[in-house]
């Protein structure tokens, strides 16, 4: 029973390090998941619409120079500012962070009086912040498939250290059990076969040492019934 027990804790543990390395790797991978959607794909399309909204902007400038803003050029203005505001918040690396909070401060600043040659220059701006966001992604991206890539191996590593695990396990129950048994029905064999000197050492707990007492009592009863 002790060795049962020995084995049932053994694969016990393995099944609980499997279970921990499984939910840890969960774990990252959605966090990855996540990080790839709220970062990348959302970033990604507020700087987007933002660029969009601006070009739209400046092609109504253009064609109403020193005008007053209207209630729509306002408004949309205004959504530049906004997206820029929630891009920022989404953008994955520093630079990108960086780029797109001086563009949105660059935006902030347009007013009736702001010449078209600046308007020009914060396309620019933006044309070079888009793309960066789309590297950033396909950077996340990346690392996301190393990651599982690294996990799938971690994985079978993992698998052949338990199976090497309840290998050794197996040969010291082997080697624990099989002897003794063995020794049993040797003794056993004996006592059938009538010889009733048998030397049974009967220390220990184990059910192996169970046996070899219940063969010694035995024996000894029998030596008993023959002397009477």
């Amino acid at each position: 029973r002790r060795l049962e027990v020995i084995a049932a804790r053994h694969r016990l543990v393995i099944c609980a390090g499997m279970g921990s390395f499984a939910s840890r790797t969960q774990s990252r991978l959605g966090a990855l998941a996540i990080n790839i959607y709220d970062g990348a794909y959302l970033g990604m399309s507020y700087i987007e619409r933002a660029q969009n909204e601006f070009l739209r902007f400046a092609v109504t400038r253009r064609g109403a120079a020193g005008q007053s803003f209207d209630v729509t050029a306002r408004k949309r203005l205004q959504a530049v500012v906004d997206d820029l505001d929630i891009a920022t918040d989404k953008a994955m690396s520093d630079k990108a962070r960086a780029l797109s909070r001086a563009v949105r401060t660059r935006v902030a600043g347009v007013t009736e009086a702001t010449d078209l040659a600046t308007l020009a220059d914060i396309e620019a701006d933006l044309a070079k912040t888009v793309p960066r966001y789309g590297t950033d992604g396909l950077e996340a991206r990346d690392r996301a498939e190393a990651f599982a890539d690294e996990a799938r191996y971690a994985l079978w590593r993992a698998i052949l250290v338990a199976l090497g695990l309840a290998a050794l396990v197996g040969v010291a129950l082997d080697q624990a059990v099989i002897p003794s048994l063995k020794r049993g029905v040797g003794i056993a064999r004996s006592i059938a076969n009538g010889k009733l000197d048998n030397r049974i050492s009967t220390t220990g707990r184990s059910e192996a040492a169970q046996l070899l007492r219940a063969l010694a009592a035995m024996q000894a009863a029998i030596e008993i019934g023959r002397a009477h």
